[in-house]
């Protein structure tokens, strides 16, 4: 996913959109067209969606790395928080606080003030200096590479003196938003092409404005069962549902439209 994060864009995303449409276009006119054909290639291309989103989105090669690592699939009811959680402020990063020298801040939430120390010491560097802000029950904790607090003056000068001046917390967050927003946008468009595929293969219009939902429920359980690490949830489940409602309204009103045109046509044949 962060690979594809890389190319969201306002152009990369007006070339996806309109070629959803164009794709949508072209499956209700070939429905009309030949609907045979395209009924039996469209559960075709459907069955073979459903094993490449499985094995993308699933990934269940990582399931032994995530094991190793004591990492397990988390469940997430509350839409918004499996996003937030993905991209909160947790890694460290660096700024440069003038003469060359780098700080280095690290943002991390439910820890005590002794996991805050070990963790510092942890990754303690004798070439740069080292700074860490904690969130430790709320409250901010500043401490340098020998996981001491350091004091006021120290943190008003880390926080003015360097490339950025505002609270490094506060761009993490901005820029947090920023991923969050992508990877909705990029969820939803993966499960366009899944409803306007499902609009072809079935008649029943449940089946069709709620493939999208289906499969993404099925991933979303698999992840849960296979442990396979990160977090499945409802938030994915309703912006993946909603890809695939719309690419499958987007056929079924085009072909309502096609449908209509024809009708109109042949009443004028044989007025």
């Amino acid at each position: 996913m962060w690979m594809v994060l890389l190319y969201v864009n306002p152009v990369t995303v007006a070339l996806v959109v309109g070629g959803l449409l164009v794709a949508g276009w072209w499956v209700a006119a070939n429905m009309a067209r030949r609907p045979r054909q395209t009924v039996f290639w469209a559960r075709v291309c459907l069955a073979c969606a459903v094993v490449l989103y499985f094995a993308v989105l699933v990934q269940p090669v990582h399931v032994g790395s995530a094991a190793e690592a004591g990492r397990t699939t988390q469940l997430q009811l509350n839409p918004l928080a499996g996003y937030m959680q993905e991209f909160a402020p947790s890694e460290s990063f660096a700024v440069r606080a003038g003469k060359g020298r780098y700080v280095h801040f690290n943002a991390q939430e439910d820890l005590t003030v002794e996991a805050a120390r070990d963790m510092v010491v942890a990754d303690e560097s004798a070439d740069e200096y080292y700074a860490y802000r904690f969130e430790v029950r709320g409250e901010p904790l500043w401490l340098d590479s020998e996981g001491d607090p350091i004091g006021e003056d120290a943190v008003r000068f880390l926080k003015k003196d360097g490339v950025y001046y505002t609270d490094p917390d506060e761009i993490l967050n901005a820029e947090s938003a920023t991923l969050v927003a992508e990877e909705l946008l990029v969820n939803f468009l993966l499960f366009v092409p899944i409803g306007i595929v499902a609009a072809a293969a079935f008649t029943s219009a449940v089946l069709r404005l709620f493939a999208g939902a289906i499969l993404s429920l099925g991933v979303e359980t698999s992840q849960l069962l296979m442990q396979t690490g990160g977090v499945a949830g409802t938030g994915d489940l309703i912006v993946n549902g909603t890809g695939g409602v719309i690419g499958a309204a987007l056929v079924m009103a085009v072909s309502a439209v096609i449908a209509r045109r024809r009708q109109h046509r042949i009443v004028r044949e044989t007025a």
